[in-house]
């Protein structure tokens, strides 16, 4: 008979060295990499920049808007007498165009410290987009922050091409950017508590920045030209013109003109 147990040692054998080799050959799991604390941390703190970044340039904004409006308000000809406007008139003022700067916030929180009260010389209201602005005298850079400014010495309400410049914000709720809503047929009025001169919009238009034949005087016409930048990037300007409609005694304005500028009739 064959010896059955040397057989079955041999298979044990043979078994046992399948499985070393199986063993071996088996894929050993990839060792963990240590993490290294110090990029851990330049990445965190990254993230963290990069988030309060996005976060103070959206309150940076709001900012500046804030301070627009306040300004806006601080500068309204209801704060004047037709004496402050009249002695007004006499101040000295720049218009030079190639001083007016784009808003950035830091120009707005430095133009706090302007003192714009000696340059105020009327206001003007479109009350259709919802415009009521200080008109000041001249284009004086932090001027144009918070309303509108005149663009030449010699122009008189009522009379000739009358121009004023202010400028587009972001917010189009503020200064001139509600331009962009006006349409030919509303009113524009305005006052230098004196006289309310009322004209209506008669032509709307685009032209380049280069373009100062929009300010100049029509013949046998008077009219009032609204300047401001076409779109945010300031490459073209939008030009509104209204003709003069009529000409009366503030004392004598309809009450929905007084309200346009937020004028008590007793304050003038």
């Amino acid at each position: 008979m064959p010896d059955t147990r040397k057989k079955s040692r041999s298979s044990a054998n043979q078994s046992q060295t399948r499985s070393k080799k199986a063993t071996t050959t088996r894929k050993q799991p990839p060792k963990r990499k240590k993490k290294n604390p110090v990029k851990n941390f330049f990445s965190s703190l990254l993230i963290v920049l990069l988030i309060v970044a996005g976060v103070a340039l959206a309150f940076n904004s709001q900012i500046k808007n804030a301070l627009i409006k306040s300004n806006t308000e601080k500068y309204d000809i209801s704060h004047y007498t037709r004496a402050d406007i009249e002695k007004n008139q006499n101040v000295e003022a720049t218009f030079d165009f190639n001083q007016v700067t784009s808003i950035t916030s830091e120009d707005v929180i430095k133009a706090q410290f302007s003192d714009l009260d000696s340059v105020v010389i009327g206001g003007i209201a479109l009350p259709d987009v919802g415009i009521n602005l200080p008109i000041f005298k001249g284009v004086a850079y932090d001027a144009l922050f918070f309303g509108a400014g005149t663009t030449s010495a010699e122009q008189q309400l009522g009379s000739g091409n009358y121009g004023l410049a202010s400028h587009n914000p972001i917010d189009k709720n503020l200064l001139f950017g509600p331009l962009h809503q006006s349409q030919l047929g509303q009113l524009i009025y305005l006052t230098d508590l004196a006289q309310v001169y009322t004209y209506e919009i008669s032509r709307i238009w685009i032209v380049p920045p280069s373009d100062g034949s929009v300010l100049a005087v029509i013949p046998g016409e008077s009219v009032v030209t609204l300047v401001t930048c076409s779109d945010d990037a300031g490459s073209e300007r939008l030009i509104v013109q209204g003709r003069l409609q009529s000409t009366v005694a503030i004392e004598d304005a309809p009450d929905n003109v007084a309200q346009a500028f937020n004028l008590n009739k007793n304050s003038y």
